[in-house]
């Protein structure tokens, strides 16, 4: 098995990037270039621990087959909203830990969390828009980690439509906490000024 690691050349790609990127919008101001630097470092970190290392078995491309991929298209990818299946059945007979669902569950919402932060910081989006950005956020992580199963033919990932929903509710969740505080704040300058 070969390892390819997130350093040294995709986490430099990811920096130079950035950087075109703040350079590129270096008249949108400090604030603004500050939260694109913050997005842009969570996106470094979540790509990190989300893909890497990849693992490629020694004998890539030979592994790959068409009945191989079959599998990989019918075996640890759920694809039924809801289906928790396998992990019930898993609890039921004592090999996993309740802790451990609540981890998946909650980590799942969690990881896309500053997501949702970061893009309330830079724009403000309505309604459709933040749905669909929260369901293809969602849909690029899972789909992603498909493509790599399917192109390298191993992967310690499995892909689930309902980590799919769990991402989309984190990236909603940290939109409305970013939006909540922006209405205290405005709240309470108003209250300030009519004291």
């Amino acid at each position: 098995m070969r390892y390819i690691e997130f350093f040294p050349y995709p986490l430099l790609a990811g920096i130079l990037g950035l950087a075109a990127v703040c350079l590129h919008l270096w008249k949108r101001g400090w604030l603004y270039r500050a939260g694109l630097l913050l997005l842009g470092l969570y996106l470094m970190a979540a790509i990190n621990m989300m893909f890497f290392p990849i693992r490629v078995p020694l004998d890539w491309p030979a592994n790959l087959s068409w009945s191989g991929t079959l599998q990989q298209l019918t075996h640890n990818i759920n694809l039924i909203p809801g289906n928790y299946a396998g992990m019930l059945a898993h609890l039921r007979a004592g090999e996993l830990n309740p802790r451990v669902v609540l981890v998946e569950i909650a980590g799942n919402v969690l990881f896309t969390v500053p997501f949702g932060l970061g893009i309330r910081a830079l724009t403000r989006l309505h309604g459709r828009r933040l749905a669909w950005l929260a369901l293809g956020t969602g849909l690029v992580l899972e789909g992603a980690q498909l493509i790599l199963r399917l192109v390298v033919g191993f992967d310690l990932h499995s892909v689930d439509v309902n980590d799919v929903l769990l991402n989309a509710l984190g990236v909603g969740l940290g939109y409305g906490i970013y939006q909540a505080a922006v209405w205290a704040w405005q709240w309470g300058k108003a209250a300030l000024g009519r004291a």
